[in-house]
């Protein structure tokens, strides 16, 4: 039978729970569970076993039409032991391998009777040397090394025992020996494959000594922003080839349209305001779990681009294969190469961002925002808004705003850390406030607080304090104001930040250089060098990051890997 070894917490508690009763195997499967059926306890930890202990299965995503197969299954006399949906699909596979079916058959048949989202390992005691795999709108691969194959969700997982990777498709299964793969759709057809080199550079990470891999990022985001501007200008003249569309295709774009989730949504939201404004067409962002669910009124004349650091969030890649069947040209924005929103988009940029470890995003948000600038400016100079010194300008504003942002993030740190961290981690919540270009940023900025520091955080534009959010104000009430330097903006700020302090809200500013009257308001500030409306999000960005991360660091929070949250959101 199948040996299993599980328990409740991180891997470390799983190294533990290991030391004192290992076991060795041809073929092992494992996952880290986020618990979607069923509380975070042992018995519905992975892997999950049928009734004898033949068959143990590890799975990630939703079995939508768990509750049919639940009664199916416990009519032909299987009983469960845990509340997942995984615990069905061994259940289900020993259905069939119990029978007589080759492992092969058994895959087969199961995931046929499968319904939602999956990506599935299955070992059996009846074929201990094989790994039967399959997946369906959740990331699989399968990595080539030296001394067998391994399965895993991403290339990350692979690249420590392998050196060339194969990608599953979309609605697959493979069986996997050490020696081979056979893989095939899900009508059993033999799919022939083709394995990648894994570029072990991308990969490979350490903390370099900082505390955390947050910090690290953070401090790697000016090195991230050449990277991307350098990109672009070193292969302007192959851009046709990454877009999949001609400047002159570009230049007909009516409007464009950007979908994405988390923080990835906030820096769409701040690339519709730079397309509006640069490239003077209408554009839009959408969270990616809303757009498929409401009308849309698309056109070939339109331009359509999903945002994942991954390039394997579930939603929005829903949402990409929803509008694949509208004849619109879509471009992915990612982080990660050969990602599944890499292969299936017409198109695709990358961030240049290389791996990013903390679960919130830091310096993946700002090679976004970097991107959005500068495809703003393109679609401009396609169209003949702007000019060539106009288009070259870009590498030289892009490279002043890496380096204010630097500038702000070294300046500010201690400060942060030492006097404004202590000062409001008791915070009952927090309230941000932003308008025009900055609003997203604050809706990011609150995100990164919730995430890390786990304060309820709250992000409204600055001229709905009146209309509601003002009720929450209050002595001692943290309110981070992000200002900017456009002047009429500013004015408006201004206006908000005295409603703020006349209700005894602690007023937190985060202002640029020359701003003094709104600093005079302020309970405790930070200020950046003032620089363009356009590229102060990118400017101001490091500093709300420090300011969660320092929070977060004085609660001793985990600030790599936050309570229930994962990196690559892979269920929808």
């Amino acid at each position: 039978n199948v040996q299993v070894c599980k328990t409740v917490g991180g891997v470390d508690a799983l190294v533990d729970a290991w030391n004192k009763a290992p076991f060795d195997g041809a073929a092992c499967i494992g996952h880290t569970r986020w618990a979607t059926h069923g509380g975070a306890t042992e018995c519905n930890a992975h892997p999950h076993t049928d009734s004898a202990s033949r068959v143990a299965v590890v799975h990630n995503g939703i079995i939508e039409n768990e509750r049919q197969l639940r009664t199916q299954l416990h009519n032909a006399g299987y009983t469960f032991t845990s509340e997942t949906d995984t615990e069905l699909i061994a259940h289900l596979f020993d259905s069939y391998i119990s029978t007589g079916c080759s492992s092969k058959q058994a895959i087969a048949a199961t995931v046929q009777q499968i319904d939602g989202a999956y990506a599935i390992s299955i070992i059996s005691s009846y074929d201990p040397d094989t790994v039967c795999v399959a997946r369906k709108g959740s990331p699989l691969c399968i990595g080539i090394g030296q001394h067998g194959m391994i399965v895993a969700s991403d290339v990350a997982g692979c690249a420590v025992a392998a050196d060339r990777v194969v990608y599953m498709p979309e609605n697959s299964f493979a069986v996997i020996t050490a020696d081979g793969i056979s893989l095939y759709d899900t009508d059993g057809n033999a799919i022939t494959w083709q394995s990648h080199p894994i570029d072990h550079t991308f990969v490979s990470v350490d903390k370099a000594g900082y505390e955390h891999y947050m910090l690290k990022e953070m401090y790697e985001q000016k090195r991230v922003i050449y990277d991307t501007v350098n990109w672009f200008y070193n292969n302007y003249d192959v851009l046709d080839r990454y877009f999949s569309c001609s400047s002159d295709a570009v230049a007909q774009w009516q409007s464009v349209t950007m979908v994405a989730c988390g923080t990835s949504y906030y820096a769409s939201s701040i690339g519709s305001h730079y397309i509006n404004m640069v490239a003077g067409i209408p554009s839009y962002a959408w969270i990616a779990s809303e757009f498929r669910y409401a009308n849309h009124f698309l056109g070939s004349a339109d331009c359509f681009m999903v945002l994942s650091q991954s390039g394997e969030t579930a939603d929005t890649l829903q949402a990409l294969r929803y509008v694949q069947e509208q004849n619109v040209h879509t471009i992915g924005l990612i982080n990660v190469p050969a990602s599944s929103i890499e292969r299936e988009a017409d198109g695709h940029i990358f961030t240049h961002a290389k791996q990013e470890v903390a679960v919130a995003s830091t310096k993946s948000f700002i090679a976004q925002l970097t991107v959005l600038y500068w495809f703003s400016h393109y679609i401009a100079y396609a169209k003949g808004i702007i000019s060539d010194d106009d288009m070259s300008s870009v590498y030289t504003q892009t490279v002043q705003a890496a380096e204010q942002m630097d500038n702000a993030l070294v300046g500010s740190a201690v400060y942060i850390r030492d006097h404004i961290a202590p000062r409001y981690a008791s915070a009952p919540f927090c309230i941000f406030l932003g308008k025009q270009i900055m609003y997203p940023l604050a809706q990011e900025a609150a995100l990164k607080l919730q995430e890390l520091a786990y304060i309820p955080s709250y992000a409204y534009p600055s001229g709905e304090l009146k209309h509601g959010p003002l009720a929450l104000i209050r002595s001692g009430i943290p309110v981070v104001l992000i200002s900017s330097p456009d002047p009429d903006i500013y004015r408006k700020l201004l206006a908000s930040a005295q409603e703020v302090k006349a209700r005894g809200g602690e007023l937190i500013v985060f202002a640029f250089e020359g701003q003094d009257a709104l600093l005079s308001l302020a309970d405790v500030s930070c200020t950046v060098a003032h620089t363009d409306p356009m590229r102060a999000p990118i400017v101001m960005t490091p500093l709300l990051q420090l300011f969660a991360y320092h929070i977060a660091r004085y609660l001793s929070c985990p600030i790599d890997k936050p309570r229930n949250l994962a990196k690559s959101v892979t269920v929808e």
